[in-house]
């Protein structure tokens, strides 16, 4: 099993969650006894296979600025350097789980971003880069996004939503980002805590007739589901309850043996939810999904 970080993550100035608890969560790891893999931050050209040319050099230069901050993050010269950081962690640990099983990039900001743009604290997505990397890589390869962040994965719909050999299925508890999903693709809202683990259960069985053996399970694990969460946070979503979700992803992945890639996704301090229990969380996750099978 294999964790990727790159300390270049928190270059950027903009100091939040999305950029800065990679390196807490990267620690706590360690502490733990968990060894780190320090990726290749993806090239300009490697961006430009799914973000337009425009975009990405807005990233690198802050012109122009109104998209080069579209995520919401003021623009500074390492921003880029951050981002190529975050997004090479989730490509490099999308390869390495093909090849050896499981693996875990300790990245967040993907899942709003646009083809054109940055939303919602997104900037590149590296959902969409990892799948798509890998299915030019492995043409007998199946991919599936299981995106379990607060909030719908629009901006990886938008760019991914005609791929072929490729699975979207989405359950959040806020409609931030909302978008039709049309078939093979799967949205489904929570509401109600009770609610939670039943529909993920029925989200999966929506795709397991099309899944094979060694197809790439993706997913982005996000804390901000926890009703502690200022934003997202649904009531009655405990820790207990988020750990059961990453046990059932875990084995069910397993029971259909799919390589699995994870990445951190939502999940804010503030409010009832302090650093410590943020990170906690996160770890929890890594440390549920790399070591179950």
């Amino acid at each position: 099993m294999a964790v990727f970080y790159h300390p270049d993550t928190i270059k950027t100035a903009h100091a939040f969650d999305t950029t800065r608890k990679g390196a807490d969560i990267a620690a706590y790891l360690v502490n733990r006894g968990w060894q780190i893999t320090q990726p290749a931050p993806i090239t300009p050209d490697i961006a430009a296979r799914y973000h337009d040319g425009t975009y990405v050099d807005a990233i690198i230069t802050g012109d122009p600025i109104d998209i080069a901050e579209s995520q919401g993050f003021m623009w500074d010269e390492m921003m880029w350097r951050s981002v190529a950081a975050q997004n090479g962690a989730m490509r490099d640990a999308a390869q390495y789980a093909c090849l050896h099983g499981r693996a875990y990039a300790l990245s967040a900001g993907f899942h709003h971003a646009r083809a054109t743009q940055g939303a919602g604290f997104c900037t590149l997505n590296g959902l969409v880069i990892a799948a798509g990397e890998i299915l030019a890589d492995y043409p007998n390869r199946n991919v599936i996004i299981v995106d379990a962040d607060a909030h719908c994965g629009g901006g990886t719909m938008s760019m991914c939503a005609d791929w072929d050999r490729l699975f979207h299925l989405d359950i959040h508890t806020s409609g931030y980002d909302s978008y039709v999903a049309r078939a093979p693709h799967v949205r489904r809202s929570v509401t109600s805590a009770d609610q939670y683990m039943a529909t993920l259960h029925n989200l999966l069985a929506h795709v397991e007739s099309h899944i094979k053996p060694s197809d790439l399970l993706i997913y982005n694990a996000g804390m901000d589901v926890h009703e502690d969460c200022r934003i997202g946070g649904l009531h009655g979503i405990t820790t207990e309850i988020v750990h059961a979700r990453e046990q059932y992803v875990s084995e069910w992945a397993e029971s259909h043996s799919l390589a699995v890639v994870a990445c951190l996704a939502g999940g804010y301090e503030g409010g009832k939810l302090d650093h410590e229990t943020l990170v906690a969380l996160h770890a929890m996750s890594v440390e549920t999904l790399l070591r179950t099978n």
